[in-house]
């Protein structure tokens, strides 16, 4: 299956989440002032029926496609889907609940446009960032950004990406630039990190940027910590496969 060409093509994944419509009309809105010839595609990741009829009807918007996985496949293999059928000059993806405002994905499109970049990456520890953030989300705050931080400071050490921020869901790609990558395998987060691992190993120009976002995530400290273990022991395991196929 292959879309009709637009300059740009904006890839969501989704999981249930309900709110999805809303989220299309603020990207419409913000890019559609500006007139740029661009197509929205939703990829379902094994959603319940109940959201699927939403998706069926949000299937009927002029510059929106949906494409569905039966079961989920993660995130990482949603992004691959989106790119398959894209059929761009360039790749933009971002999250579903519009943790990075609609401003924010324009300007970065635009950084991206004005620039000879292959990967343009949100940068949530640059000190010029900012996050909005609920009362009740403060106390754990710390933890989260803690854990972070070491992830990609992990990250850094065994020599996978030079980055300062993996995992921050807004990131534009040019579509040539990945098509001349290896194959990525990964289905998870893990494919942001084997994105960009083999994206500066070719010496293709990635650069990152501040970034305003809104802070959605309220898990416990304990959930936090024992999720980025799991995502640091992971990375290993990537460190070493990538390693063994050179």
């Amino acid at each position: 299956m292959t879309l009709p060409y637009t300059n740009l093509a904006i890839i969501i994944p989704v999981l249930n989440y309900e709110y999805i419509q809303k989220t299309i009309d603020s990207i419409n809105k913000e890019f559609s002032i500006n007139k740029d010839e661009y197509k929205i595609i939703i990829i379902d990741d094994g959603s319940n029926k109940k959201f699927r009829k939403n998706l069926n009807e949000i299937s009927l918007i002029e510059n929106v496609y949906v494409i569905y996985h039966e079961n989920n496949k993660g995130k990482g293999a949603s992004i691959k889907t989106g790119i398959s059928v894209s059929n761009c000059k360039i790749i933009l993806y971002t999250d579903c609940d519009l943790a990075y405002p609609t401003k924010e994905i324009y300007r970065f499109y635009n950084i991206f446009l004005n620039n000879n970049y292959d990967i343009l990456c949100a940068n949530r520890r640059s000190k010029r960032s900012k996050a909005v953030i609920s009362p009740s989300d403060i106390k754990y705050i710390y933890s989260r950004e803690r854990a972070g931080r070491i992830f990609n400071f992990c990250l850094r050490i065994l020599g996978l990406t030079k980055l300062r921020d993996t995992q921050a869901g807004l990131k534009v790609i040019r579509y040539s630039t990945y098509r001349k990558l290896p194959v990525i395998k990964s289905n998870d987060f893990l494919f942001d990190v084997e994105l960009l691992y083999y994206a500066e190993s070719k010496n293709k120009i990635v650069k990152s940027e501040s970034v305003e976002y809104i802070y959605h995530d309220s898990n416990s400290s304990l959930t936090i910590y024992n999720t980025g273990l799991s995502m640091l022991l992971r990375s290993i395991l990537l460190f070493f496969t990538l390693n063994k196929d050179r």
